[in-house]
């Protein structure tokens, strides 16, 4: 596989880990991991054009290396999630119930990586790190031209 081919085959896959995440579903209210992949795009988030909430992007980050025939690199990953009603003040509550569901995302890819996803019996994107970048916020409509919204991103770093 060339280099020019693992980026696209590296999105595919994390969005299969993604979708595939109880916790994923739940934040973008999705009965099952179809509906949840339905919800994730690359490389950026068609807002100008409705791009309705949520959405997860995949983004390329800053490398992609190849070594000894194997790929490796680093993609991010950010979440836009509608502000919940219980939560339409911008509130201290919503912070921790949006950065929670971020957390216990990363902490479910990181327990699926390497297993056996059982939707096509192939072993899921595998990964080697994890982490958040910076904290969790929100986006104002009057400043950014799209819906409020709870933002959150983090980096993957995949072989």
């Amino acid at each position: 596989m060339t280099i020019q081919g693992a980026i696209p085959l590296a999105r595919l896959g994390l969005a299969e880990l993604l979708s595939a995440s109880p916790a994923f579903q739940a934040l973008f209210g999705a009965a099952d991991a179809t509906a949840a992949r339905a919800r994730i795009t690359w490389p950026y988030a068609d807002f100008a054009g409705g791009q309705a909430l949520p959405v997860a992007v995949i983004s390329n980050v800053e490398y992609q290396t190849e070594r000894l025939g194997d790929e490796q690199g680093e993609l991010g990953v950010t979440l836009y999630s509608a502000i919940p009603e219980e939560f339409v003040a911008l509130s201290h509550a919503d912070f921790e119930n949006f950065e929670d569901s971020v957390l216990t995302i990363i902490k479910e890819i990181k327990g699926l990586s390497r297993t056996i996803n059982p939707a096509t019996g192939e072993h899921f994107f595998h990964l080697t790190e994890v982490c958040m970048r910076g904290d969790v916020g929100w986006l104002k409509a009057d400043e950014t031209g799209i819906e409020d919204c709870r933002v959150g991103t983090f980096l993957v770093k995949w072989v």
